[in-house]
């Protein structure tokens, strides 16, 4: 069964690379290269900072339904059923974040910031309607991990270098949360109040550093790209 959707997505892939040979040649507005000793501008790493606090925080589902299950909040047969819950949220979400980030830019990823930073309370803390509630606000920090925080690197980082930034900023964030989520592994033995308030911290640390790569991105791309006309000024 599992073979089908991988397939599915090799052939996705296949016809895609056939019909779009060139995805760079789709770009309407891009910043130029840097110098040629340029790296990458300093608002990609206070963006990856900013990520890697986030993934800190952010637990993954195991522990939750390490959780779920050990205070039997539901039983074993409708702990998939509360997973499901959690995809939706991030399906749904996923496309809500994708028109707020083409409206507003970077105060889409500032925003679900502040939504999922909730989840830990809920999910640890309280009975099973607020983990329910939880597990739908944990759905769009997944979302948004998939999608616009990775779309925040096209706006800063030139395509020549993309896929450098790219991969350095999976390593990051990877790191970050592998770290994380030992810290709260080991914070769920010790007090599920210490792991709400650690996660809850750790995400809401980042938004100041959201704004800061807000004002590094204005400043870079005014010196290295000249705004096109025809699209319109997103501000964040």
């Amino acid at each position: 069964m599992l073979a089908i959707p991988a397939a599915l997505t090799l052939l996705s892939l296949i016809v895609t690379w056939r019909t779009f040979p060139h995805p760079g040649e789709l770009e309407t507005v891009s910043p130029p290269p840097l110098h040629e000793h340029a790296t990458f501008p300093s608002s990609f790493w206070w963006y990856l900072a900013a990520m890697s606090l986030v993934a800190i925080g952010y637990a993954d589902w195991p522990l939750i339904a390490l959780h779920v299950s050990r205070h039997h909040l539901v039983s074993a047969d409708l702990a998939p059923v509360l997973y499901a819950v959690a995809m939706a949220a991030e399906a749904v979400a996923a496309l809500m974040l994708g028109k707020l980030f083409d409206r507003v830019g970077l105060l889409a990823v500032f925003a679900v910031t502040v939504l999922t930073a909730a989840y830990a309370p809920l999910v640890f803390l309280g009975g099973l309607p607020l983990v329910v509630a939880g597990a739908l606000v944990w759905g769009p920090r997944m979302a948004a991990q998939e999608s616009v925080i990775k779309a925040v690197i096209t706006a800063i980082v030139p395509a020549d270098r993309r896929a450098s930034a790219y991969g350095l900023f999976d390593t990051g964030f990877g790191i970050a949360w592998f770290g994380g989520s030992i810290l709260l592994g080991l914070l769920y033995d010790t007090s599920l109040t210490a792991l709400a308030i650690v996660s809850a911290a750790v995400q809401v640390a980042a938004l100041p550093l959201i704004v800061l790569t807000r004002h590094r991105v204005g400043p870079d791309l005014a010196r290295r790209a000249v705004p096109s006309h025809d699209q319109p000024d997103r501000g964040w």
